[in-house]
């Protein structure tokens, strides 16, 4: 394998059994994205990136931990992460500003088969895992072209377009996760978490976006800002993505993953929404940000 980045480190207050399991599972993955990448004959500067795409990884690995086996969730988490990669690198590719040529993250078609490939073929049911595919990435498809035509004005309208491109597109590898390690009675379970861990993480991306990019047209922290949405709303919905999260007590799972869920949450309510409070107006997007 490819020397892989340093492991992606696990937030403070996370079990240390849980951790120790995410930073292996992390090196492991992030070095075989990083083959894959070099495979397909990538420049060493995207190799590098698609190994080093943090919660993206991170997450791939969280959404296996319905598995039984330490070496099974390690290796179904590879193969939803090369999932997740290809999403990402098709991303930039119509974004156009990852400095990356084109060309080159149309890489993106052989790693998105790859994936498939290999999740279908550990899958009981592998038309299950197709159907899954299919009928998801519909709803995230046509909810990015939404979202990108009519921006959201209201809460309602944003979580519309999040649930589609944050909890759908997470939630839909939770479900594939199960399919993959063929433990279809932790589907539920896996795709709640997936929703619900989704929608916490775009409601943080949004907020951070807000401060550092400048975005304002349809961005949760401008809907906040300008009196569009409440805080109390704010905090309900990521309070309701939290109990979507957290995984049922009846289910078995390898590790409690309440710290993690609480940690990026809280993170929300502790640093992201004070910090964006805490700002003396609406300013105008920096130089570069979206309008």
């Amino acid at each position: 394998m490819s020397s892989a980045p340093a492991a992606y480190l696990v937030p403070d207050g996370v079990p240390r059994d849980l951790a120790a399991e995410l930073d292996d599972a992390h090196r492991y993955v992030s070095g075989l994205l990083m083959d894959t990448m070099e495979e397909f004959r990538a420049s060493p500067e995207l190799v590098r990136y698609v190994g080093d795409l943090r919660l993206y990884l991170r997450a791939a690995c969280l959404l296996t931990m319905w598995l039984p086996e330490e070496r099974l969730r390690r290796e179904v988490a590879g193969e939803i992460a090369m999932h997740i990669a290809a999403m990402k690198l098709f991303d930039d590719l119509l974004d156009d500003d990852s400095g990356f040529d084109r060309f080159e993250l149309a890489l993106c078609l052989l790693l998105e088969q790859r994936a498939v490939s290999r999740l279908a073929g550990r899958a009981d049911d592998p038309r299950a895992v197709l159907r899954t595919v299919e009928d998801n990435f519909v709803t995230v498809g046509l909810g990015q072209l939404r979202t990108k035509q009519v921006p959201a004005v209201d809460l309602a309208s944003w979580r519309a377009h999040a649930e589609t491109y944050g909890g759908c597109f997470l939630s839909l590898y939770g479900t594939l996760a199960a399919l993959a390690g063929r433990r279809p009675q932790a589907c539920a379970a896996a795709t709640d978490f997936g929703w619900g861990f989704g929608m916490i993480v775009t409601i943080a991306d949004d907020l951070r976006d807000y401060e550092r990019h400048g975005e304002r047209t349809g961005n949760l922290g401008h809907l906040l800002r300008t009196g569009r949405v409440t805080e109390a709303e704010l905090r309900g919905l990521l309070e309701e993505a939290r109990r979507r999260a957290t995984p049922p007590a009846d289910v078995w799972c390898a590790h409690d993953l309440r710290p993690i869920i609480d940690r990026y949450a809280d993170d929300v309510l502790e640093r992201g929404l004070p910090v964006l409070l805490a700002l003396p107006d609406d300013r105008p997007p920096p130089a570069g940000g979206h309008h």
